[in-house]
């Protein structure tokens, strides 16, 4: 660690292993969650934007482990839109 008060490259990685498992833990979650049919696609919506970006991630991970920056760059990309269009989903 460079600072006291930041975080090691260990603790990342601990810390975004926990935040990928609560990911997948609420993706089982929604998908097992029973809801009204007029509601079903409200539940594909959420289930297909987490699903993509648990997916997205991987591949960043995949791209640096791979020293790809092409995948890596794609995939932080997607990750990016992913985010922009939640956010554009909730504020709208």
């Amino acid at each position: 660690m460079v600072h006291g008060d930041s975080l090691g490259s260990s603790d990342i990685a601990n810390v975004m292993s926990y935040a990928v498992e609560k990911a997948r833990s609420l993706a089982v979650s929604i998908k097992d969650a029973r809801c009204m049919d007029e509601d079903i696609w409200y539940k594909n919506l959420l289930l297909g934007i987490l699903n993509l970006a648990l997916l997205h991630y991987r591949y960043v991970e995949i791209g640096a482990k791979q020293k790809s920056a092409y995948l890596t760059a794609w995939s932080c990309r997607n990750l990016l839109e992913l985010k922009i269009i939640t956010t554009s989903i909730v504020s709208g």
